[in-house]
């Protein structure tokens, strides 16, 4: 139920079923207080799956309306739970309404680290995906972040890394009541609409994305009214909730109580411009890993593509929006220097180590457990031993993956192994990958049906015995030599 509220079931369906009926029934447009009531049906579970479907259809089907907007955010931050940080004027929040169906890469969230890199506290507000393919907790989680943190925790990572992640079910657990809903209708809803609006930080500074033009004026209204410090509200020519990289941006620019329009290309802020299709697809992983392959460093290395640079100058017009805005630049060039700095002198892998370090250790302490694909599971212990009795240590620690691959390169010119790096990418199907080792254990090579697998070392020698002794218990392979 809506705290401190205690309405009989049927009074509450009326909010909800009444909202539908003027919609598509009478073919009017709902009141403000009838969205807000309909809000609070969705958000205490009160409405059924298909009532809460047919409303946020119908809602999405009509113009949208300022007034209503507001009073659906004003429903929503009800049920919010808070996070307080100090001197939330100039703290700064970067998002996407979400919806453009353009899957491109998680570059608000990349875009997010490396302004917080470059000294603006940044309180981003997100969620996993509704209607993409990758949303931003997802993002970070596999970045090696805790995403489930509470406002104190939030709080804290501002506090001492500058960047904190305020996950939309942490904070917003009403939504629960409304994710099946919004899953299975696989559209843009009014939500996407309202996050932006519903940011518990309420920061003083925001950089927008709408996925529909219309939607532009439509916050740079809101913000003004709300009395925003200053915001920037973007919409690519292709439809992007992002500034493009391959061509012409809206924006609407809040600054000093005024709001001007304009138009940004990637010759503004001093890149090339690069065919969309470079940023678009790919699994979590892959994102994930392109993303630290980009934060590793400027050092042009071997097997990068086309999408490693799309990507990074896609992060960098984004971040220099942000940079801008919080006027740490005079100009979006400057401010893309500033981006491009930040990433190649490692200040923003810095802080994405410091980030994931410190949210990983209060999630722990909140009881959040590291994710794999989606699923929770349990930390692998620093010791154990495996089912045959053999003791394992496992270590971490933090490696320059190109000095890595050089040094390998270097190692197999004078030991045997391996490096196997493809080159080639096709977004959604196709990804680069790299896999090399030095000085194995075993030299296998076969012909046909038959297989010769000799030890190179000590460790050959005990992994030989081992795979005779497993292949021996197959009637289908006959084990033969010493």
């Amino acid at each position: 139920l809506h705290p401190g509220q205690d309405r009989k079931a049927g009074f509450r369906m009326a909010g909800v079923a009444a909202a539908v009926k003027t919609m598509v029934i009478d073919r009017k447009p709902i009141s403000p207080d009838q969205a807000s009531e309909a809000m609070k049906d969705l958000l205490s579970g009160a409405s059924a799956g298909a009532q809460t479907a047919a409303f946020l259809a119908a809602l999405q089907a009509r113009e949208l309306d300022p007034s209503i907007v507001a009073a659906c955010a004003d429903s929503m931050r009800s049920f919010a739970a808070p996070c307080v940080v100090p001197n939330p004027e100039g703290v700064m929040d970067i998002v996407g309404t979400g919806g453009d169906g353009l899957d491109t890469f998680n570059v608000s969230t990349a875009a997010a680290l490396v302004m917080a890199a470059a000294g603006i506290q940044t309180a981003k507000h997100g969620n996993r995906s509704a209607s993409g393919n990758v949303g931003s907790a997802d993002f970070l989680e596999a970045l090696g972040c805790s995403v489930q943190l509470d406002g104190p925790a939030v709080a804290k990572c501002v506090e001492q890394t500058g960047f904190g992640f305020l996950f939309a079910q942490m904070f917003h657990p009403a939504m629960k009541n409304v994710a099946a809903a919004r899953k299975e209708m696989g559209v843009p809803t009014i939500f996407n609409v309202l996050g932006p609006l519903t940011n518990p930080v309420n920061p003083g500074l925001q950089v927008i994305g709408v996925g529909k033009k219309s939607l532009g004026q439509t916050y740079a209204d809101m913000f003004q009214a709300k009395g925003v410090k200053r915001a920037m509200i973007v919409h690519s020519q292709e439809g992007l909730d992002e500034i493009s990289p391959s061509g012409p941006t809206h924006v609407w620019l809040l600054q000093d109580g005024k709001v001007t329009e304009s138009s940004l290309s990637p010759s503004d802020f001093g890149v090339e411009a690069h065919a969309l299709a470079l940023c678009q697809g790919g699994s979590v992983g892959e994102r994930a890993s392109l993303l630290r392959e980009i934060f590793a460093g400027g050092k042009k290395r071997k097997g990068e593509t086309a999408a490693h640079a799309a990507v990074k100058d896609y992060i960098i017009i984004n971040a220099a929006a942000a940079i801008f805005l919080a006027r740490k630049a005079d100009s979006y060039k400057a401010a893309a220097d500033i981006a491009r700095s930040v990433i190649e002198d490692g200040r923003a892998l810095a802080l994405l180590d410091a980030y994931a370090a410190l949210s990983s250790s209060l999630g722990a302490a909140l009881g959040d457990a590291p994710r794999v694909g989606g699923e929770k599971k349990a930390p692998v212990p620093p010791r154990f031993s495996t089912e045959g009795g053999i003791a394992v240590v496992r270590v971490e620690k933090q490696v320059d993956g190109g000095a890595a691959i050089e040094k390998l390169v270097d190692a197999l010119d004078e030991h045997k192994g391996l490096l196997m790096m493809s080159t080639f990418e096709y977004p959604g199907r196709y990804t680069r990958w790299k896999v090399g080792f030095v000085d194995p254990p075993v030299q296998v090579v076969s012909r046909d049906l038959s297989a010769i697998i000799t030890a190179l070392n000590d460790r050959g020698v005990v992994l030989v015995a081992a795979l005779a002794a497993w292949l021996g218990k197959s009637a289908a392979v006959n084990v033969s030599g010493d």
